[in-house]
């Protein structure tokens, strides 16, 4: 069992995250559709590489921190990202859940108390 103190602080700063930076969605399973969905959408930082002055190669793969409390289906059941789920932001950029890291696994815990599932995905 994770330590309380240290789980009560994680879930603070997750709270403090998405308030400062969470973007509603839309999340597509299969079968279901959660029409709004708070995430959190990582830069990708050094996946943009400068090639030259007139070009540079930009990552289109981007990792979403979902609360496993709130990626639940229709009859209440929690789900874990798996591929082919859709997310799709307000402004209809469309992103397709992936497998990451050179992995088979499209999700991992964000840290060692579960706070929140780090899901990666990649640009449509």
């Amino acid at each position: 069992m994770p330590n309380a103190p240290a789980l009560t602080l994680q879930k603070l700063l997750w709270r403090t995250l998405l308030k400062t930076r969470g973007v509603l969605v839309t999340y597509k399973a299969t079968g279901f559709v959660i029409a709004e969905l708070k995430v959190v959408f990582t830069r990708p930082g050094e996946d943009q590489v400068d090639m030259s002055d007139n070009f540079s190669l930009v990552s289109k793969q981007w990792d979403v921190l979902i609360d496993p409390a709130t990626l639940i289906n229709p009859t209440g059941t929690p789900i874990e990202p798996e591929l082919g789920h859709v997310i799709t932001k307000l402004d209809g950029t469309v992103y397709r859940v992936q497998s990451g890291d050179g992995s088979r696994n499209c999700w991992r815990w964000s840290d060692g108390l579960q706070t929140w599932r780090r899901t990666h995905t990649v640009i449509d």
